[in-house]
């Protein structure tokens, strides 16, 4: 979660207290209607308690132009992306979307820790076969991907761009993938989002 620096708040705890004591003077953008970065802030609304005004952009690259001048608020997205932008000062970051904390960025809390309890927003990659695709594929497929990821200089620059190896297996893969459509769901649900 990152701000623009004349937000008002320092920390989660202050953007909450802030938009409760402000409803819908603070906004926040998105890659468009229905994209991660829109329902990550449609849930800090809901998990929070929160009103913010939301701000649909046509993709990240014309999101933030428009945080970075201040002309929107705040902005939940991949670590990756926003790292280079805070470290230059041109962001203020106050929170990982996470339930754990990113190695790279091991001194800034999580929204779980922030007063946010059980949020969790995190962009993944993985591999997709089609159905039915024979086990031994999968497992051979699994075993390579996971030697790469785990040589040094891979996840070296993984890390140091914020991004974190996890590698796991099919089946830890399809249960990220249930939960995290359990969790859209409710959201979309909840606010009526629906992709442009």
């Amino acid at each position: 979660m990152v701000v623009h620096p004349s937000t008002p708040a320092n920390s989660v705890r202050e953007l909450i207290a802030y938009a409760k004591a402000n409803p819908r003077k603070l906004t926040f953008a998105s890659t468009g209607v229905g994209s991660s970065s829109h329902l990550a802030g449609e849930l800090l609304k809901l998990s929070a308690g929160i009103d913010m005004v939301h701000v649909p952009y046509k993709g990240v690259a014309i999101a933030l132009p428009d945080l970075i001048a201040g002309r929107v608020n705040m902005y939940i997205g991949a670590v990756t992306t926003m790292v280079p932008l805070v470290r230059s000062g041109r962001l203020r970051s106050l929170g990982i979307a996470t339930l754990k904390r990113v190695p790279s960025l091991a001194d800034l809390p999580t929204l779980h820790e922030s007063g946010v309890p059980g949020f969790h927003v995190s962009s993944w990659y993985g591999l997709l076969g089609t159905a039915g695709t024979p086990s031994a594929v999968i497992r051979k497929i699994n075993a390579a991907v996971k030697r790469i990821s785990e040589m040094p200089d891979v996840r070296e620059r993984l890390l140091k761009d914020g991004a974190e190896v996890v590698g796991s297996t099919p089946e830890e893969f399809a249960a990220t993938i249930r939960e995290d459509t359990q969790t859209w769901m409710r959201v979309v649900k909840a606010t009526g989002a629906v992709p442009d």
